[in-house]
């Protein structure tokens, strides 16, 4: 068996499907040879089109970033690679200095609550209201951001029936067969 790359191998579509709550979204590149980004752009567009809102795409993608941030300086620091400079050092500890017991339990009591109103936007929609809490208008907010209904007209059905259940678009062969076994 040959474990090398033929050219054919890159015109091949890449296609990548998602399905959750029996709502299936499926996106399909014309090539396989991918790049990051517009294998990143893939994903961004099954998660909206699975229904998760824009903005919880990009606080994931901030919030991941932060996190890799935050590994690179710990790995260079247990490695000896990064060391703050000298200067910065200095200036740090002599600010700490000069702060009162109280200011650095003020900062440190803002630092805190600032971290709990961030852990507050990593709940779902209807965490922390009840019933009561819930009003008309709430309710008729959260429906005009859910997003539209996908294949409603007979069209979009036509449309969506050319393919397979792995996202493929059917051959006519493909079709011919289903037809005649139809038939039987």
């Amino acid at each position: 068996m040959n474990n090398r790359t033929s050219i054919r191998d890159f015109v091949k579509p890449t296609i990548i499907t998602a399905q959750q709550y029996g709502t299936k979204v499926s996106v399909e590149l014309d090539h396989s040879d991918t790049d990051l980004d517009e294998l990143m752009e893939a994903f961004h567009t099954l998660v909206v089109g699975l229904g998760y809102h824009e903005s919880g795409w990009k606080q994931y993608i901030v919030d991941k970033a932060d996190e890799y941030k935050e590994e690179e300086i710990e790995n260079a620091v247990d490695m000896g690679i990064y060391e703050p400079n000298a200067e910065l050092r200095r200036a740090a500890e002599e600010y700490v200095k000069m702060l009162s017991e109280k200011e650095i339990d003020e900062a440190l009591a803002e630092h805190n609550a600032d971290e709990e109103l961030i852990s507050d936007f990593d709940s779902t929609l209807n965490d922390g209201l009840n019933e009561i809490d819930w009003t008309e208008e709430m309710e008729e907010q959260y429906w005009k951001e859910q997003p539209p209904y996908t294949f409603e007209t007979d069209e979009e059905i036509a449309e969506l029936e050319k393919y397979d259940d792995y996202g493929q678009l059917k051959t006519p062969k493909k079709e011919k067969k289903i037809k005649k076994k139809s038939k039987k």
